[in-house]
């Protein structure tokens, strides 16, 4: 009985730990938005985000909080930022690329007229994969992102995973777009790819294997930062 006792009390201070550590991120992130909003840099209708990664480093511990924009509720590819606090909770370094203007720039409608299959078929028309093989969904997320895995049917060596974002495009317009990664079966690109969602038409492509030389998980679908690391070394100033 004391055992249970104390392993339920365990979980309730973990879990009141992890509610403390969760307000504290918030409110660190909502100081970052408050000083863009001072400065004129966004207005109160581009105050919206998530945190898309976080932890704390077991060399330094420097906690890194990475988080993104969003705009009706899905997340603003490329608009990643960040904040670096010290163990004492200070501010070593914060990055932001929040967008301004946020709903004005929002173009089409907020469905999409394309799937995420055919989102892919796109994708391989613009790489010149002439064999597509059967891509098909496996899983689908009831949310508003509508997170998707799909079959990896003849062009990637991994199923290929799909989610809705907003992307910027060239006429500076907030399209809504699929978000891909493709793991080329030649092993010569790994693609990560927008598509527009009301088109068809590519708006972003990244190649990572031109872009990486070192061990990265993509399946976090996380657009690199090269100084994540690099925020554990002692007087490091990114420039």
């Amino acid at each position: 009985m004391k055992k249970r006792n104390l392993l339920m009390v365990c979980a309730l201070v973990f879990g009141l730990s992890a509610q403390v550590v969760a307000q504290n991120v918030n409110q660190i992130i909502n100081q970052q938005i408050i000083q863009l909003l001072e400065n004129n840099k966004i207005s109160t209708q581009d105050t919206n985000w998530v945190v898309t990664n976080q932890h704390i480093s077991s060399t330094s511990g420097i906690h890194h909080i990475y988080y993104r924009q969003t705009l009706n509720g899905i997340e603003i590819y490329g608009s990643e930022s960040s904040v670096h606090l010290f163990p004492n909770g200070e501010v070593l370094k914060a990055n932001s690329s929040f967008i301004a203007n946020t709903q004005s720039k929002a173009t089409g409608g907020a469905n999409p007229s394309f799937t995420a299959v055919q989102a892919v078929q796109s994708a391989a028309d613009h790489f010149n994969y002439n064999n597509t093989g059967d891509i098909s969904v496996i899983s689908l997320e009831n949310n508003i992102a509508q997170e998707t895995i799909l079959s990896k049917g003849s062009i990637s060596l991994s199923d290929i995973p799909a989610r809705l974002v907003y992307q910027m495009n060239q006429n500076e317009e907030l399209v809504l777009a699929w978000d891909l990664s493709i793991e080329e079966v030649a092993q010569q690109n790994w693609w990560s790819v927008r598509v527009d969602a009301a088109s068809g038409a590519i708006v972003d492509q990244v190649n990572w294997m031109s872009n990486c030389n070192f061990v990265h998980d993509h399946s976090i679908h996380e657009t690199l930062d090269y100084h994540k690391n690099l925020y554990d070394i002692p007087n490091y100033n990114r420039t």
